[in-house]
């Protein structure tokens, strides 16, 4: 009975992910109450995985918690851990994930058995994937990648994940025919959720490319993938790229449908990146259709939504940021208390010891306390250093879009209650994208560092200046009116239109366009300044660019 459980429960597990349903069945022929112990938890573990496919994470979390309390098995401790890291990612329990995952390490570095490392690494992978840390998911991905008798859900997962860390450093010198390999290699595996994970990877790298028409076939067949449908992740996203592709090949009125479907589908807005897409077709849909009423409530929503996620993920990485500095600030105490220990032994050799050993005694004191000294300051400036990062574009050196909406906030609520006015400007770039195709995306890197000095010089020392993605930037001006706000506006167009380029070893023009709001005419809300100057943004960029547009009440009709 023990072999014929042993035989099915490994059946089950091979199945888990491609045949959810017939693993439940092989789960269903066993009475738990006749397995043994270990027998019982791999059981538990399988029925966690497919009950996953439900959606319940929390409660997902807690099983893996309990099996790892009962587990003794090894190669099964790792699975689990490496199942629950996941989960504890989703859950945005970083501090958590983060020592589990040094436990993974270590134990991948004192295991033999090779499946067991690889789907160690596999669990690190996928976190580190949600940890937005694309550099260490490439080294990952090295060690599982081209590698021999890996199984397929692993090799699956890390081709996936490298794919996916590559377009998070916007490298696209990988192959659609690479993708499409390792997209049939997970299809012939039955391996649904990486072949549509893949399949999306297709689709990023047509558009990257340009190739809309070739997208949509591939969007198209998502779409009607009943895999796909069953898993809204992947279908909204799927619809939303859709409706983005349709729009740039002018099909409005396919996009409009598909944009409004994506938004009838998900009307929660819990998978926000699909949401955003969709908003910012239906906004530039009716804009160009010129219903500026519709055009400015979608711009509203969208907006809105975009200022929800900058806030969670500049929350999500100041927790992270912490997580890593408890754990090292926990280290360092651990370090601290071992010296600390160790003097004290010293101390009580030496008690009666000479004058000299006395002395000897007193200067490792004196060494103790420096050390205090410098792992307190140590820990200061890593708290300094955190700080800075969670605040800055690294590219720029100014602030992200993060930390820029949250200083506006803060000088919005400021200027309300003192009845002061202040000016929003929004810039973006003039055709950017093709000094990135003629000239390299080391001429566009030179390009935004330039551009910001620029802006950040001719705002003044009082202004806030941020970088909110991509080629778009925004000054915050408190204290300073619409005039006031155009005409620095207008000081940082003529600044930026005089760059000189060839410094940057080409000779190319750098233009952009303006938009400015005053709290005067769109009020002290947040997404109603913001709406108004983006407003008055793409006014200045349908009427011939390089040039500054003020919002006024009469603008949005």
């Amino acid at each position: 009975m023990a072999a014929d459980a042993d035989s099915t429960l490994q059946h089950a597990d091979e199945l888990r992910l491609s045949d959810k349903d017939r693993a439940r069945e092989l789960l269903n022929s066993l009475d738990p109450a006749s397995l043994s112990g270990e027998q019982r938890v791999y059981y538990q573990y399988i029925d966690t995985v497919i009950n996953l496919f439900n959606g319940d994470v929390k409660r997902a979390a807690e099983r893996y918690k309990q099996l790892l309390g009962a587990v003794t098995d090894n190669a099964l401790r790792v699975r689990i851990e490496a199942s629950y890291l996941n989960l504890l990612a989703a859950l945005g329990k970083w501090k958590e994930g983060l020592s589990l995952g040094e436990e993974l390490f270590s134990r991948i570095a004192k295991t033999q058995d090779t499946e067991t490392k690889l789907r160690a690494y596999l669990g690190l992978i996928a976190f580190y994937d949600q940890l937005n840390q694309p550099e260490t998911v490439l080294i990952l991905t090295s060690k599982v990648v081209d590698k021999e008798n890996v199984p397929p859900e692993v090799m699956c997962g890390a081709l996936a994940a490298r794919i996916s860390a590559f377009n998070k450093l916007d490298d696209y010198s990988y192959s659609f025919e690479e993708i499409n390999t390792a997209s049939q290699y997970c299809l012939e595996n039955n391996l649904s959720i990486y072949y549509v994970t893949l399949e999306m990877h297709k689709v990023n790298w047509l558009t990257n490319q340009g190739n809309y028409t070739e997208a949509i076939p591939f969007l198209e067949n998502l779409i009607n993938n009943p895999d796909v449908q069953a898993f809204k992740p992947h279908f909204t996203s799927a619809m939303a790229l859709l409706a983005a592709a349709n729009f740039t090949l002018g099909r409005v009125n396919e996009a409009k449908t598909i944009a409004l479907r994506v938004l009838e589908v998900d009307p929660n807005n819990n998978y926000t990146g699909s949401v955003i897409k969709a908003l910012s077709v239906l906004h530039q849909v009716e804009r160009d259709h010129g219903d500026m009423a519709n055009a400015y409530r979608y711009l509203e929503r969208l907006t809105s939504l975009q200022k929800k996620t900058s806030s969670s993920e500049l929350t999500k990485q100041l927790a992270i940021q912490q997580a890593w500095f408890e754990i090292d600030a926990k280290q360092n105490e651990i370090e601290l208390l071992d010296k600390r220990n160790a003097l004290l032994s010293t101390q009580a050799k030496l008690a009666n010891e000479s004058l000299e050993n006395t002395l000897l005694a007193l200067a490792l004191v004196s060494l103790l306390l420096a050390s205090l000294v410098f792992w307190s300051y140590r820990s200061h400036k890593i708290q300094v250093q955190l700080k800075h990062y969670a605040r800055t574009d690294m590219m720029t050196e100014i602030n992200n879009r993060g930390y820029f909406t949250e200083c506006l906030t803060h000088c919005l609520q400021q200027a309300h209650k003192a009845k002061t006015p202040l000016s929003l400007i929004l810039l973006d770039l003039d055709h950017f994208k093709s000094i990135n195709d003629n000239f390299g995306h080391q001429a566009g890197d030179w390009a935004l560092k330039e551009v910001a000095s620029r802006i950040k010089h001719s705002a003044g020392k009082d202004a806030i200046v941020g970088r909110l993605g991509g080629e778009e930037f925004g000054v915050v001006l408190p204290g300073c009116d619409s005039r006031s706000g155009v005409a620095v506006a207008e000081q940082c167009r003529m600044a930026i239109n005089g760059i000189d380029t060839m410094q940057a070893g080409y000779g190319f023009s750098i233009t952009v366009s303006a938009g400015v709001s005053c709290t005067t005419e769109a009020g002290y809300s947040h997404n109603s300044l913001y709406t108004a100057a983006d407003l008055v943004l793409y006014q200045s960029k349908q009427y011939g660019r390089n040039r500054v547009y003020e919002y006024s009440s009469a603008t949005s009709g």
